[in-house]
């Protein structure tokens, strides 16, 4: 058991109804295997399971550069409901039709669905960028192979982009399910807890219940490096599809992940890797990864003697001059003491990640798309 004082870890969050809790079920290795592995490589594990010989495909060329976003919860027709139930029976089958657990397949399906139908702002764009590359036109009977390879490793570049977009958008829906998973962990821990002492007061809580808890604040915090990391590549590589960032909350979170999280300097102001967490009724789980106030009374002291702040209004100029200092082209290393100083006394704000995610996902439907549909529709030159 864990002991737990009353007035200490709190964790700030508005209040209301706990939203809808979305949790991910592990697919049979069965469908794991036929969605993620290539085809020959499916008969090769069937055949040393079966003794007979692996299925051998005709050699195909690079011309079958294909994506395989396949989620598109639009396309079914049924209720909620009916698609629960749909699976429910399903699952229920391939249990063999067992008597006495029908909740068991029931709550499986209904998590399964939640999750398929939950979006992320990148569908739409996933969906219409899969289209155009998977119809790629031919042209037969010539012979370049440099005109071949400009082709295909422009359409390999755009793929990449894809496949980095698709990791975003499982990002997204994962941070979205993890706000509501968050709150019920923190409600088994209220439910659970038991007075230990009366002063000061505190609780004991069980360790597997408080490792439930801090399981789901560390996934958030990895997802967002991990959302942090992918958003700064992507805004790089749309230079090369002659894509720019707009000003706005896209390019803060660009620039302040460079300077601090890529490319931190000792003894200058770097992330706080424990600072505080987000967590919206309805939204995305934010661990916060870059903003951090400074709270040590020592501390900050000293950082805020050489700039005397006389009330709120000067706190306020100094922090947006260590805003301006975070979008300028300026390096992190190249920062003078001064303005290190700054940011140590004043700090800098957290980027708002839904907001950034957003941005770029209407960047990437209104300003990359266009680029790939050019990319996608050039004939790819065939010997044959």
């Amino acid at each position: 058991m864990r002991k737990r004082r009353a007035n200490r870890n709190a964790v700030q969050s508005d209040g209301g109804k706990r939203s809808t809790t979305l949790q991910r079920s592990a697919f049979t290795e069965t469908d794991f295997v036929a969605d993620t592995l290539p085809r020959w490589r499916l008969n090769r594990r069937l055949a040393t399971s079966t003794g007979r010989a692996p299925f051998r495909p005709a050699v195909r060329s690079n011309l079958e550069d294909a994506m395989s976003f396949r989620k598109n919860p639009a396309r079914d027709a049924r209720t909620p409901h009916n698609q629960v139930s749909d699976l429910a029976y399903r699952l229920w089958e391939a249990r063999s039709r067992p008597f006495g657990s029908p909740d068991a397949d029931w709550h499986l399906a209904e998590r399964l669905v939640n999750d398929y139908r939950l979006e992320s702002p990148f569908d739409e764009f996933l969906r219409k960028a899969t289209a155009v590359l998977n119809g790629p036109s031919i042209a037969q009977g010539l012979r370049d192979d440099a005109e071949y390879a400009r082709v295909i490793e422009e359409r390999r570049y755009v793929i990449d982009v894809l496949d980095r977009v698709e990791m975003l958008a499982y990002a997204h829906s994962r941070l979205n399910a993890l706000s509501g998973l968050y709150r019920d962990a923190e409600a088994q821990m209220d439910g659970t807890k038991r007075e230990s002492r009366e002063e000061p007061l505190t609780w004991e809580v069980p360790d597997e219940i408080v490792w439930q808890r801090d399981c789901r604040a560390l996934e958030g915090r990895v997802l967002v490096a991990f959302v942090y990391y992918e958003m700064t590549s992507l805004a790089h590589m749309l230079r090369a599809l002659r894509v720019s960032i707009p000003k706005g909350e896209l390019e803060y979170l660009v620039k302040a992940r460079d300077k601090f999280m890529a490319h931190p300097v000792f003894g200058s102001r770097v992330r706080n890797a424990h600072s505080a967490m987000s967590i919206p009724r309805v939204g995305l789980l934010h661990a916060h990864a870059i903003y951090g106030d400074e709270v040590d009374p020592a501390l900050i002291d000293h950082y805020n003697g050489p700039f005397a702040p006389k009330n709120a209004a000067d706190r306020a100029r100094l922090r947006d001059e260590n805003e301006r200092l975070i979008l300028s082209s300026k390096r992190h290393c190249d920062f003078l003491a001064d303005e290190r100083s700054r940011l140590k006394a004043f700090g800098i704000r957290e980027p708002n990640l839904e907001g950034s995610l957003n941005e770029m996902a209407k960047l990437l439907l209104s300003s990359a798309f266009p680029e790939i549909e050019r990319i996608a529709a050039q004939p790819i030159p065939s010997r044959r």
